[in-house]
């Protein structure tokens, strides 16, 4: 017998919670560059609000992507915040298996390994200065 969680098994649940960690590291990832960039606690605030409305903006949580001229449109379905809320919707809602979220879970971790990255450069550079 499996252990349900809406329409999906446990597997689902793994799956949404492995979308969380690897969505969790990216955002962490801008987090870290944007406070290595800045040298106030002012500035870095104000870059990261700055930084989360846009991504807000441009997410599918404020303006559908479905309803966006075709170019646009195809550039905000980049947005992390969209690749992980697709990913968890098609696991949680859909019960989608590994197999069907892969596309999104690989862009997002691309995104996630290059934001880990350029912190890692940004914090490289400010222990020059």
């Amino acid at each position: 017998s499996t252990i349900r969680f809406g329409s999906g098994t446990i597997t689902g649940v793994m799956g949404a919670f492995g979308v969380l960690i690897v969505a969790t590291i990216g955002l962490v990832g801008i987090g870290l560059s944007i406070g290595y960039l800045f040298f106030s606690e002012t500035a870095a605030l104000l870059s990261s609000a700055v930084l989360s409305i846009l991504l807000i903006l441009t997410s599918d949580i404020v303006i559908p992507g479905r309803s966006l001229p075709g170019f646009i449109g195809q550039l905000f379905s980049y947005n992390p915040l969209n690749l992980a809320e697709l990913s968890l919707r098609n696991t949680l809602l859909y019960g989608s298996g590994f197999a069907e979220i892969l596309p999104s879970v690989m862009l997002l971790t691309v995104f996630s390994v290059a934001m880990v990255g350029i912190s890692y450069f940004c914090f490289n550079r400010q222990q020059r200065y």
